[in-house]
This record gives C-alpha cells, structure tokens and sequence, in this order.
C-alpha cells in the first residue's frame, strides 16, 4: 500500500490528468485513494512473488528449503502463499481505513507504528 501511494504520489505530479483529478478537491483525492488501492492489489503480488523465492531459494543448517513439502506443491504451493499475504495486506489496508474513519489518527501511520515499536 506504501509503494502504491509513493508511485501514484509521484503519477499525481507527472501525469496531466492524475494531476487534474487530484486538483478536483475531495472527491478527486477519493478517487486517486480508490486508484492507490486498487494499485496495491497487484504490487503485492509481485511483492509476495519475491517473498516467497526468496525465502524458498534460502538453506537451513546447509539444507536447501527446496526439498520440503513446498517444491512438491509447486504452483499451488506459491499461489496460496501469495493470496495469503495479499490478502493480509488488504486487510490490514482495511483496519487502517478505519481507524482513520473513526478518528483516531492516520490509521496505516499507527499500524506501520506499532509494528516499528513492537
């Protein structure tokens, strides 16, 4: 959700009409929200992508992670994990909204808060 928000930060300066839908007032910051979100869906699956072979390509007391159960799931195996912490992610996405709806604060500010802390 980060990298998304950066990225479209970043469109919203470059591109003419993300930078119009932006100047729009609350209704365009609605939508360039609705766009950041959508955007995240798909950076995280890339990013659980990377995740996952990166935790699979790594050995364990000179024992590759490869050989377990995970090589033999193969495909399956990275889809699940993949919708997994997507969905975590969302979720988070989420809990994050509303916390900020109910006026606590920028509720994904505190979670990446929280974490830091814990």
């Amino acid at each position: 959700y980060i990298s998304a928000s950066i990225i479209f930060s970043l469109l919203t300066k470059v591109v003419p009409s993300l930078e119009a839908i932006s100047k729009e007032g609350a209704s365009g910051q609605r939508k360039i929200n609705q766009y950041t979100r959508l955007a995240t869906i798909p950076i995280c699956l890339v990013q659980s992508m990377f995740v996952v072979f990166g935790v699979l390509g790594q050995e364990v007391a000179g024992v590759p992670m490869l050989t377990s159960t995970a090589s033999s799931l193969g495909v399956i195996y990275l889809i699940i994990v993949m919708v997994a912490l997507t969905a975590g992610t969302m979720f988070i996405m989420w809990l994050g909204e509303q916390i900020t709806e109910n006026g606590v604060g920028n509720g994904i500010s505190l979670i990446i808060m929280a974490g830091i802390i814990s």
